[in-house]
């Protein structure tokens, strides 16, 4: 995991697209939530900088990496959807 300033520098190089984004990851939320998923918005370098999901859930998608300032890039996971898209 990225400490909280490498996860705020990571933050703010995409600032416009994480304001931009906000409702359609409210939407995409609304869409999969209730069935157990999360939604992640990653930078280039497959950091999760935002992320939806439920908080009885948030236990298990911490453990499993799923959360804002884990590393997905192919070096550090192998190949991955975070990581290739």
């Amino acid at each position: 995991y990225l400490t909280e300033a490498e996860l705020g520098e990571a933050r703010q190089r995409i600032e416009p697209l994480v304001r931009a984004a906000q409702s359609s990851l409210d939407r995409l939320y609304l869409a999969v939530g209730g069935v157990g998923c999360c939604v992640l918005l990653a930078d280039r370098n497959g950091v999760p900088v935002e992320r939806r999901g439920a908080p009885v859930d948030d236990e298990t998608f911490h453990s499993w990496g799923l959360w804002t300032g884990s590393v997905w890039n192919e070096e550090s996971q192998g190949t991955n959807g975070i990581g290739t898209c």
